[in-house]
């Protein structure tokens, strides 16, 4: 009741978001807007920032002109655009995928959405390989809340560990049980992949195989200090 979730709204066009600006002024009391600390914008103006839910418009329709799809299909506005929310985004659209361009980043990104929508919690139990696995019971150990192959940004991180407000992306670096990576495949491995959830506000952590085996506590007391503080040494309680 004390910590209320932040809300961002962004419209990828300046007159869709003059205009919901103008309906939240007179829709929401002052104190609400400042409580949630809720701003609405485009892609510009959520750069380098983040809010807990992001509820994004994409406004075109089926009847939209050609040009407001090509506006659409500039790659460091929507990764910024699609990378803002830390724990729930909401899409509104009235476009059905199928009908845009194979290589739309809109049919990509709605496609992918759907499919979120079919698994909604991060997958956990029985998720990951035996060196992921192992990675986040040694987390929970220290009282931290882990998730395996969680989805942020299309990719699939191999662990996250969070604490309170603070979250930090895992990448198990030489798995000799994870999938080989194909050329040109998005994944938080390749440079790119890294870029993207950096660029999205993410501390990444790499963390050898080898190094883990030989290593672990130094590697715990670094995951630690990421985070901001030492680990519990105790159990996680599940609320």
């Amino acid at each position: 009741a004390n910590e209320k979730s932040s809300i961002g709204v962004l419209s990828p066009y300046r007159d869709q978001v003059n205009y919901l600006n103008k309906l939240l002024a007179q829709k929401l009391k002052s104190k609400i807007l400042q409580d949630h600390d809720i701003i609405c914008g485009t892609a510009h103006t959520f750069q380098g920032d983040e809010r807990d839910i992001m509820l994004i418009s994409f406004c075109v329709d089926p009847t939209s002109h050609r040009s407001a799809l090509t506006f659409l299909d500039q790659e460091n506005l929507f990764n910024v655009a699609v990378t803002r929310a830390r724990h729930r985004q909401v899409i509104y659209t009235a476009l059905d995928p199928r009908n845009l361009p194979q290589d739309h980043l809109l049919r990509h990104y709605l496609t992918y959405a759907a499919d979120c929508l079919d698994d909604d919690e991060p997958a956990s139990e029985g998720a990951g390989t035996p060196f992921e696995r192992n990675v986040a019971e040694a987390l929970k150990a220290r009282g931290y809340t882990t998730f395996l192959e969680y989805p942020v940004a299309g990719f699939a991180v191999d662990v996250v560990v969070q604490r309170e407000r603070k979250a930090l992306a895992i990448a198990c670096d030489g798995d000799p049980d994870a999938a080989a990576t194909i050329e040109g495949e998005s994944s938080i491995d390749t440079v790119n992949g890294q870029a993207i959830l950096e660029r999205a506000g993410w501390q990444i952590y790499r963390l050898p195989f080898r190094r883990w085996q030989r290593e672990r506590d130094i590697c715990l007391a670094e995951i630690d200090a990421m985070l901001g503080g030492g680990g519990d040494s105790g159990e996680l309680v599940e609320e």
